[in-house]
């Protein structure tokens, strides 16, 4: 049964499913919907699982509403969705190369059961994404270098960094 919704701007507002269906005077909008009793539990990150089922948890509940959420109530349903993630001790990182991934391959999806991808909702979405794109720097899990050959400093070369970090530290009066 449609009731009116004061977080809807009183527009007739149906739950249905995983979402709230909003019927507006030009369409109907569709929004994330939630208990108010929800209790922000979702797969927790420090669990004993693998990584990719923790990927594939991130890519579901953002995808839910990425894919589904109409323009207008996409931001908020974004936010509260990464507040969950967050609140469930997933490392931002992990989100922002998630969104990137589903930024991506969103721009070629050919699909009627999706809200159609338009420059603004991608504006919203990048909002999100990582601002640089050096290779190695916003690691998720941090590589271990390697490399080709052994670094050799003599004794006076240690000797002298060693002076300055001391003489760094505590400073002669």
């Amino acid at each position: 049964m449609e009731a009116e919704n004061i977080l809807y701007n009183n527009y007739p507002c149906l739950a249905y499913l995983d979402y709230n269906i909003i019927h507006t005077p030009s369409s109907y909008q569709i929004s994330l919907y939630q208990k108010e009793q929800q209790s922000l539990r979702m797969l927790h990150y420090t669990s004993h699982i693998t990584n990719q089922v923790k990927r594939t948890t991130l890519l579901y509940y953002l995808r839910r509403v990425i894919y589904r959420t109409s323009l207008e109530y996409l931001e908020k349903d974004l936010v509260d969705c990464i507040s969950m993630i967050l609140i469930n001790e997933y490392p931002f990182t992990m989100v922002q190369n998630v969104i990137q991934h589903i930024t991506l391959t969103y721009m070629h999806q050919k699909s009627t059961y999706i809200q159609m991808p338009t420059t603004a909702r991608l504006m919203i979405l990048k909002k999100y994404i990582q601002p640089s794109s050096y290779p190695g720097l916003h690691d998720v899990h941090p590589r271990p270098r390697r490399y080709r050959r052994s670094i050799v400093i003599s004794c006076n070369e240690i000797s002298q960094v060693l002076t300055q970090n001391t003489n760094m530290c505590h400073p002669i009066h």
